[in-house]
């Protein structure tokens, strides 16, 4: 199968290594309540929200690289594999945001009558 031509900008190979590293300093931030650090449920909303946001980021650049034929970087198997990891880690991620933080706010008022 030939590999797609690449959009323009920056490559899904180069987007996912800046993705890769804004997810360790997120995954610290999460894993800082795990700890004990006394934070605002709205803090904490805020990092598992950022986590999650980049995680989809992650998935879909990876995904992007496979489908351009992009070169793995080291300790990458392919990029469909990474795209699910990342996938399976945002899964286990929305679990651990309603654990710490309870199911998801609506995020509109509601007019009383």
């Amino acid at each position: 199968m030939a590999a797609l031509p690449s959009p323009p900008g920056p490559s899904p190979a180069t987007t996912y290594a800046a993705v890769v590293a804004d997810l360790a300093r997120l995954r610290t931030a999460v894993a800082a309540e795990r700890r004990g650090i006394d934070r605002s449920i709205a803090d904490m909303r805020r990092s598992h929200d950022d986590l999650d946001r980049a995680l989809a980021c992650a998935i879909a650049q990876a995904f992007a690289a496979d489908a351009i034929g992009a070169s793995t970087p080291d300790g990458v198997l392919s990029w469909a594999a990474e795209g699910l990891a990342r996938s399976y880690e945002r899964e286990l991620a929305i679990f651990a945001a309603i654990d710490a933080c309870g199911p998801a706010q609506p995020q509109s008022r509601q007019v009383r009558r």
